[in-house]
């Protein structure tokens, strides 16, 4: 990594930078407009979110003027945000839930390293980590299977439609499906909600458009991907507004679920529950997007950007110099592995980007999740077509 990497990623972890600026020692007590002394080093505020427009329209002009003139820009074609002046205010968000519940431990067996395979190609998968399982759903055959990861078991629910879309939702502990309804109509489509333990449909909801791609908020609410618009949903009516204009099924949730990243006319583009939480910022390219598991960081194919309860979210503080397919990170956000269409699995550090490992493949995987103890690494095969899934112990990489 090369050292001006190094110091954009010190900004990472402590804001942005200034004269006697954040990172730098402030042992009487004295730190740049915009900061505070916070256990003898200048910070960024804990309170940003509620910081005067002055000061941040003041830090902002400190910056360097590429990235200021990035964070402005937005395309024609995106959503005219109704308060764009107004920082992102954390005081807006519901107040955080009790943690979801905690996983069923490590992987027992311990893989060394485990194959399973599914007749079919995914279209989609789901990661539900608690109970070391893959919820893949085909499109192609009109169902979800259910795969443990600690023997490869399998259980296959049939569901109408092409389901296309999934995401689990551990603090409900739910499986949301989204599938085209009827199977050669893209204009309709159904989410179904399904109980991550027992497997069984609780709710369906018919909706008028194909889902594509879906988050869900953790509080009875969920982002919903069409063709082209990406929709707020709740759950309990099955109520949608339009609240964005997507291009990509690549949706990023922030830890604090309160708002959704996701790429649209080479932005990278962030929402909550309303077009008036809308912002944008111009990469010049289509970006794949991941959001860091501390809340602070966008780590994308376009580069890193700050995620931020404040008007400086999505600005862009540093690169990432790898074209990645996918990308995910441990828990603990410690390390992250990567994907980049070659035979082999890439470890860095979360926070300094460097290469800790690169692992060997025998083929090319598509996708990569992270468990407590074990990555999965899922490939596509053809002739028949089949997907396939490798668990590999997180201590042998």
């Amino acid at each position: 990594m090369r050292v001006p990497e190094i110091a954009v990623l010190v900004w990472l972890v402590v804001g942005c930078t200034s004269e006697r600026s954040a990172g730098s020692a402030c042992a009487d007590g004295v730190c740049a407009e915009g900061l505070a002394c916070e256990r003898g080093v200048c910070r960024v505020p804990s309170d940003a979110s509620t910081t005067p427009d002055a000061r941040l329209a003041d830090d902002a002009s400190r910056r360097d003027p590429d990235d200021a003139a990035m964070s402005s820009e937005a395309s024609a074609d995106a959503p005219e945000p109704r308060d764009a002046h107004i920082p992102w205010d954390v005081r807006l968000a519901p107040p955080p839930d009790d943690p979801p519940p905690d996983d069923s431990g490590p992987i027992d067996p311990s893989p060394s390293p485990r194959t399973c395979v599914l007749d079919g190609a995914a279209s989609d998968v789901a990661f539900d980590w608690e109970r070391h399982r893959v919820v893949s759903v085909h499109a192609d055959a009109g169902r979800v299977t259910w795969v443990e990861l600690a023997d490869c078991t399998q259980t296959q629910v049939v569901l109408e439609g092409r389901p296309s879309a999934s995401f689990f939702d551990a603090f409900r502990d739910e499986v949301l499906v989204g599938a085209a309804i009827p199977a050669t109509d893209p204009s309709s489509g159904r989410l179904d909600v399904v109980d991550a333990r027992s497997r069984e449909v609780l709710t369906t909801h018919s909706i008028a458009f194909a889902p594509r791609s879906v988050v869900a908020d953790g509080r009875g609410h969920a982002w919903v991907g069409a063709r082209d618009v990406l929709y707020w949903m709740d759950l309990t009516t099955g109520d949608t507004t339009p609240v964005a204009r997507v291009e990509s099924t690549d949706l990023s949730l922030h830890p604090a679920r309160d708002r959704v990243y996701f790429e649209y006319a080479e932005q990278i583009a962030r929402v909550g529950e309303s077009e008036g939480s809308y912002r944008a910022v111009r990469t010049g390219a289509r970006c794949r997007i991941r959001a860091h598991p501390s809340g602070t960081s966008i780590v994308s194919t376009c580069g890193v950007f700050l995620a931020s309860n404040s008007s400086l979210d999505l600005v862009r503080i540093g690169s990432f110099d790898l074209p990645w397919i996918d990308l995910a990170f441990e828990r603990s956000g410690a390390r992250m592995f990567s994907l980049d269409g070659r035979d082999e699995l890439a470890v860095h550090d979360a926070t300094t980007f460097a290469l800790l490992a690169s692992v060997p493949l025998s083929r090319t995987p598509r996708r990569v999740f992270v468990g407590p103890d074990y990555v999965v690494l899922l490939y596509d095969e053809t002739a028949p077509a089949r997907t396939t899934l490798e668990v590999r112990a997180l201590a042998t990489l």
